[in-house]
């Protein structure tokens, strides 16, 4: 099988291996493409719940805000690493591990809080790519 970059006639900005390991997920799914276009999907709309979620959480002034993070980036980074987006889930991986980090004593501190911001751009970034990717490819 091969990639939806290969079947294009058109340039895209978003490369396929930018977003995703595409021969790696087909492995996953037994080279069974219709199935991966389900999970890609399926993972683009948790994709949305999440971030939504983490945004809110970010800007909460409450210690509590660090578990719900945690749970949300976990989530995304679980999905990607088990669909081969790499670049998401290391943004995931890294928006994680700052909240699961931090104590409920640095939990609305201001370093603490430019860490999230920072670390949740990137993250927003990544989502973006794939939220790109599908809709280039109808996903």
């Amino acid at each position: 099988m091969s990639s939806p970059d290969e079947n294009s006639g058109d340039e895209i900005s978003i490369e396929t291996a930018d977003v995703i390991d595409w021969d790696e997920a087909m492995e996953q799914v037994a080279g069974d493409e219709d199935f991966l276009h389900e999970l890609l999907n399926d993972f683009k709309e948790e994709l949305g719940t999440q971030m939504g979620k983490l945004s809110e959480s970010i800007e909460m002034d409450d210690p509590a805000r660090l578990l719900k993070i945690r749970s949300a980036a976990h989530i995304v980074k679980g999905s990607s690493a088990n669909l081969y987006c790499e670049h998401l889930r290391f943004a995931a991986a890294e928006l994680e591990m700052v909240a699961k980090n931090a104590t409920k004593t640095t939990a609305t501190d201001q370093a603490l809080q430019q860490d999230l911001e920072e670390k949740f751009e990137v993250l927003k970034k990544e989502a973006w790519r794939y939220q790109k990717f599908c809709a280039k490819f109808n996903l």
